[in-house]
């Protein structure tokens, strides 16, 4: 079978694991069963830890066993992980089907991009890969766009339980797409070496060797922070600015859609940015996006004009993730590069997971405006510091060569 109809079924996976019908009323859905504002961003950061202590293995599992046996047992555990939300009703529920699909996004995280990546080089249209990440990345977001207006209809209709039914059938149709996955012929430089050895000689090419790569997969893996912290305080946002649930659906699909629309032209924002400026754009966008919202928050009459600067913050997102794969795929060889992906996942987990469950605690306990203030000085102080690494290196590589 030939290969190059693994792009199409790479849309068909990302489709169906960003179709998230669930998540526009998720925050409301938490709440329904008792959980408070920490207890969701501490249930988000174990999710994210578990990923944290998987992404790694499950990265090699792609790099020596194959791309597509890791997507098959990814979209699995997904299955199995909305499964489990469709019964849950107490925060321990909630957590062993978060642990379940935090398994299911490790193995798919970094395999999918690999396999893509892969799949061009086999093609020999490598030199497209932005074009085809920055669509794969816009199919998820309209996928989540159109399932959000979705979602709000059902949960309006019949009960904030009802999208994680209809989110459980739909990703079953993943595993499908992920069995008749082709997987590409591509370097098997670690095959006859032990599992430890590949690991270690893949770290220490992460964070020794190239020193490039270290302080890049550290900026990308706090400013996607950035991006997924925000996707967990949007509804509370949306709370706080006192917008009616029926609407969280339809702002949700316009969040989402922005995202789908500048990630299918990133490739062309690309062409009309240096790399450099784009480092820098993507972190002041990151800034202006959460001070933006803590000062307007302030004001009970201006609190919806916020949404725009979340707007802003989902702009950025639809620009860095293709642009940081770009980056990453380039520094990377094909026998270790799902690793390396995972690697920057990893990276962004730990990131969330370690600030999460305090910006929470600040939101309950003092203000969520004050949560976003905080997040601002903490996204502006670790990503300028890694930037900073990230331009002297480079600076030094074109000095020495």
């Amino acid at each position: 079978m030939n290969s190059i109809h693994n792009i199409y079924k790479l849309y068909i996976i990302r489709f169906s694991r960003w179709f998230l019908l669930a998540m526009p009323i998720v925050v409301p859905f938490y709440h329904s069963n008792g959980l408070q504002t920490q207890d969701i961003m501490t249930l988000q950061a174990l999710f994210s830890l578990s990923i944290v202590i998987l992404e790694v293995p499950t990265g090699y599992f792609g790099d020596v066993l194959g791309r597509k046996k890791s997507l098959i047992v990814g979209t699995f555990f997904t299955f199995m992980g909305y499964v489990g939300y469709c019964f849950a009703h107490e925060f321990l529920h909630f957590l062993g089907s978060a642990l379940l699909l935090g398994v299911g996004v490790s193995f798919i995280s970094g395999s999918d991009s690999a396999l893509l990546y892969d799949t061009l080089l086999q093609l020999k249209k490598e030199k497209n890969y932005l074009q085809y990440e920055g669509r794969i990345n816009a199919i998820g977001s309209f996928s989540e766009a159109i399932a959000g207006i979705l979602g709000g209809v059902i949960a309006s209709t019949y009960s904030l339980r009802h999208p994680f039914f209809a989110q459980t059938i739909l990703s079953f149709f993943g595993i499908f797409a992920a069995f008749t996955l082709v997987e590409p012929t591509r370097s098997q430089k670690f095959k006859h070496q032990k599992t430890w050895d590949n690991i270690r000689q893949t770290l220490r090419f992460a964070f020794l060797e190239n020193s490039t790569l270290r302080w890049f997969l550290l900026y990308a893996g706090i400013l996607s922070a950035s991006t997924l912290t925000m996707a967990w305080f949007a509804q509370p946002y949306f709370q706080f600015a006192e917008i009616p649930l029926v609407y969280f659906g339809i702002l949700w699909t316009a969040l989402n859609l922005t995202v789908g629309i500048v990630a299918w032209s990133a490739h062309h924002i690309q062409q009309k940015y240096s790399q450099t400026a784009l480092f820098i754009i993507i972190l002041i966008l990151t800034i202006v996006g959460y001070f933006g919202i803590a000062f307007i928050g302030q004001s009970s009459l201006l609190n919806i004009v916020g949404i725009a600067f979340i707007f802003i913050l989902y702009i950025n997102r639809g620009i860095a993730q293709p642009f940081f794969y770009t980056f990453i795929n380039e520094q990377t060889g094909s026998e270790m590069r799902a690793t390396i992906l995972s690697l920057s996942s990893f990276l962004m987990r730990l990131t969330f997971a370690s600030i999460a469950p305090f910006l929470g605690w600040i939101a309950d306990v003092y203000s969520l405006p004050q949560a976003f203030f905080l997040a601002g000085i903490i996204f502006l102080v670790g990503g300028a510091v890694a930037l900073t690494q990230v331009f002297l290196v480079i600076k030094k590589n074109i000095k020495n060569d």
